[in-house]
């Protein structure tokens, strides 16, 4: 019999599954929204033509989401705050200073493309 609607062994398959290189704490005063994966997406995009895509890990906290190196919290590339009116990326250089930029949509990403490539490459230079 064939119907169009999913059984619930898919519906939990679906529930279950993420990507390896998401990595959300579960909580229920963590919510993760479309516009914070949106964001990861976008950094895993810029820092591809350096890094494996698969490195960069997602962490969402309950008032930013930091983007990682290898899902380890000592090699913090970005934090974003994107919920409320004042929209920013904090961006990590080699001496471990933050620098803020404040965005107004997550497209604004591609205009500190060289500062997350920077600060990716600092702990991919420290490897070597």
């Amino acid at each position: 019999m064939s119907t169009s609607e999913p059984s619930s062994h898919d519906a939990r398959a679906a529930e279950t599954s993420e990507s390896p290189a998401l990595s959300l704490e579960p909580s229920s005063d963590i919510t993760t929204t479309v516009e914070e994966i949106e964001a990861y997406i976008t950094i895993k995009a810029i820092l591809r033509d350096i890094v494996d895509p698969r490195r960069i890990f997602m962490r969402d906290m309950r008032s930013y989401c930091s983007i990682l190196l290898d899902d380890n919290r000592r090699r913090t590339i970005a934090r974003l705050y994107l919920e409320g009116s004042r929209k920013s990326i904090l961006i990590m250089d080699a001496t471990k200073k933050e620098e803020r930029v404040f965005i107004e949509t997550v497209d604004d990403i591609y205009k500190v493309a060289d500062a997350l490539r920077a600060s990716a490459q600092t702990y991919l230079a420290a490897e070597k």
